[in-house]
């Protein structure tokens, strides 16, 4: 075997013979098992069977009636509409708080309504895979996954590249249809990237595991694609140009995210610059901060060392967290790390299929690889940085007050990540005009809601600050992936003449009873006293030679 040839369309040949002592598994993945500390937290108490909001009704009225039918009717009972969900004709009713049975017993005997009931409450049904020993995996739940898969469990159009001792090929929750992307082997000079040694199949079975397929384990984006770049041998060990060359390959045959569980004490141009070409080619390095904060014989004696790629200002480095959401005593700590995701005890795929626990930053980096494809998966126009900063800024903060050394900015929150960005309004800014005669121009305006959503997400319009001259309708409705939505803007003449800016604020709310958005379209109008004498000086300035 010559270990000088790492492709046959590149020809690499080993400049040096240095090996790594790949802090992959070796950015160590220690087998360890569960303690009592992995024990999943209680389950908020459910409501009881008949409750309801206080102060609100729902009633739904004939059609015959009309819109503002309705409101008279209501009005004449004392009762006030307070929101509405257009597209089914239901409204909310504001009435007086133990007065409501009081309240739809009378509705229901109006022969205008067709039904009126209670606002009772809901509970969450978490997306809960039926893979067996999902409830080993205390990861999943710690980062909020459950909640995020019912926004998105990843799109097949995103690949997350493990470049690591492979992947076993033949594992039952690694290699279901369509979940393998070509791989290449660098260390063998073969198109074969099996795994035989465990740790990269472990690692690709927390990010993007076969889900939901009443077989062993789920991953964090189980939807996504999983490309398998072997650079490390049986021994977890390699080198940093196949290391390099492993970057490079996955970058050309398209991944989206680079996981690099794996590291060496040195910093090294060739490494660094397949850092950055990755980086300008819009892809995301994720890589392990490392194993060493303690020191010992599998770090050469080294006492929290700078690793890299995770140094490279454009990896997104990783540091780990256990059970209790509490440092993991080996996990390095340095400025440049960014954020954390479990890494004691997680259980994962190995080669041979089977499945065992394991500890390190490498378990920790497939958690945000994953919450990376989920991301690109509900919003794929982001750019990586711009997925970059959605993960980092919806982390939840541990140890000290924003960045630190052992956290970066938090432990990743795959719920809170993609409710930032689940629902997209088009267009996010327009305008008006208007005179004294004539307008506005143009006379409504169209906003479009859509979202990646599987599940139906109910959304609701708020104008802020408040303007007299703005109205939006409908002002809530449902919308999913199936399905898009919309509200229309009207605008009227305000009150002085000049220019007014305001913003159409759309929140929403999941069916399991989380928050996602706001989007925000701004609106402005100007007013003037004419409109030709306002218009014909800018295509005078625009036209004129």
């Amino acid at each position: 075997m010559d270990k000088g040839r790492f492709s046959p369309r590149r020809g690499y040949r080993l400049t040096t013979s240095l090996i790594l002592s790949l802090v992959a598994a070796i950015v160590v993945a220690v087998v360890v098992f569960p303690t009592s500390a992995q024990e999943s937290p209680p389950k908020p108490q459910l409501p009881s069977v008949g409750d309801y909001v206080p102060g609100e009704v729902l009633v739904k009225f004939k059609p015959t009636v009309g819109r503002l039918g309705a409101q008279n009717l209501l009005a004449a009972r004392g009762l006030q509409a307070v929101a509405s969900i257009q597209s089914i004709g239901v409204i909310k009713v504001a009435v007086e708080p133990g007065r409501e049975l009081e309240t739809i017993d009378s509705l229901r005997r109006d022969p205008n309504v067709l039904y009126a009931e209670p606002n009772y409450l809901a509970f969450a049904f978490d997306t809960a895979p039926n893979d067996p020993s999902y409830g080993s995996q205390w990861g999943l739940p710690k980062i909020s996954a459950p909640a995020a898969w019912d926004i998105s469990t990843g799109s097949s159009d995103v690949v997350i590249a493990v470049v690591d001792t492979g992947i076993d090929l033949d594992h039952p929750d690694l290699s279901c249809s369509g979940k393998l992307t070509a791989g290449w082997d660098f260390y063998n000079n073969d198109a074969t990237p099996d795994d035989d040694n465990g740790h990269g199949s472990h690692v690709a079975g927390i990010a993007a595991a076969c889900t939901n397929n009443s077989t062993g384990v789920a991953g964090v984006a189980w939807g996504a694609r999983l490309m398998s770049v072997k650079v490390l041998n049986s021994g977890g060990s390699g080198t940093y140009e196949g290391v390099a060359a492993g970057i490079t390959y996955a970058v050309d045959q398209g991944a989206d995210v680079i996981n690099l569980s794996l590291g060496g004490f040195d910093d090294s141009a060739t490494l660094l610059n397949a850092v950055q070409y990755a980086d300008s080619n819009g892809v995301l390095v994720v890589a392990a901060a490392g194993n060493c904060a303690q020191d010992g014989y599998q770090c050469s004696y080294l006492w929290n060392p700078i690793m890299y790629p995770a140094a490279y200002s454009t990896a997104l480095a990783v540091a780990a967290t256990d059970s209790t959401d509490s440092w993991a005593t080996f996990s390095e700590y340095h400025p440049y790390v960014d954020v954390a995701a479990p890494g004691v005890s997680i259980y994962s795929t190995v080669a041979g299929g089977g499945y065992d626990y394991k500890s390190g930053t490498s378990m920790a980096t497939p958690h945000v690889a994953g919450l990376a494809a989920l991301v690109w998966s509900v919003k794929p126009d982001l750019t990586h940085d711009q997925v970059r900063d959605v993960i980092q800024s919806t982390a939840d903060d541990l140890g000290d007050p924003g960045k630190d050394d052992y956290f970066g900015y938090g432990r990743i929150n795959a719920w809170r990540a993609l409710a930032s960005i689940s629902l997209q309004t088009s267009p996010d800014q327009t305008g008006f005009l208007i005179d004294d005669d004539s307008g506005p121009f143009p006379p409504s305006k169209d906003v479009q809601i859509t979202t990646a959503s599987p599940s139906v997400i109910t959304w609701t319009t708020t104008i802020s600050p408040a303007a007299s001259w703005l109205s939006a309708a409908p002002v809530s409705g449902t919308v999913s992936a199936a399905s898009s939505a919309g509200f229309t803007l009207t605008a009227t003449r305000p009150v002085t003449y000049g220019r007014y800016t305001t913003t159409v604020v759309v929140t929403g709310t999941t069916s399991s009873g989380g928050t996602v958005g706001p989007e925000n379209t701004e609106v402005r109008i100007s007013y003037v006293p004419d409109l030709f004498e306002y218009i014909f000086p800018l295509i005078f300035k625009n036209y004129a030679p």
